[in-house]
């Protein structure tokens, strides 16, 4: 399978403070990735590096085998990477706590509705304690 995006140990600093030291990833055509871990070990700044949100400060980053870690955010946006963050209402209308809500984009003439997902169920405000 061809390597969509490959981070080649990429090194990453807000001013003098180093972040990020050395992380490279492949992830090719058709695959899924998940970075995981605590608050505060490099998972969105590895992201915005990617993006081009924070400047690598050595590494590369490739992207359909082209490197990108010197291109403009804009530019690489335009490629197709996107970051989306937590917590900033991206879907106001979703409601997991109440009644579940249903997405839906606004009919354009000639054309029906677009459903953006499948129904959202209740889930129990004691769901996962003891």
């Amino acid at each position: 399978m061809k390597t969509v995006l490959r981070v080649d140990n990429i090194e990453t600093a807000y001013g003098r403070s180093q972040v990020i030291f050395g992380i490279s990833l492949d992830i090719k055509e058709g695959e899924t990735a998940t970075l995981l871990g605590r608050n505060g070990v490099g998972k969105t700044t590895t992201l915005r590096s990617i993006l081009g949100l924070t400047p690598v400060k050595r590494g590369e980053v490739h992207f359909c085998d082209q490197r990108i870690d010197a291109m403009a955010t804009d530019r690489i946006a335009r490629l197709g990477i996107a970051i989306v963050p937590e917590g900033r209402l991206i879907f106001p209308e979703s409601d997991c706590a109440g009644k579940p809500g249903r997405l839906r984009q606004q009919p354009q003439q000639n054309q029906g509705s677009m459903d953006a997902g499948p129904r959202v169920r209740t889930v129990p405000a004691t769901a996962g304690t003891r």
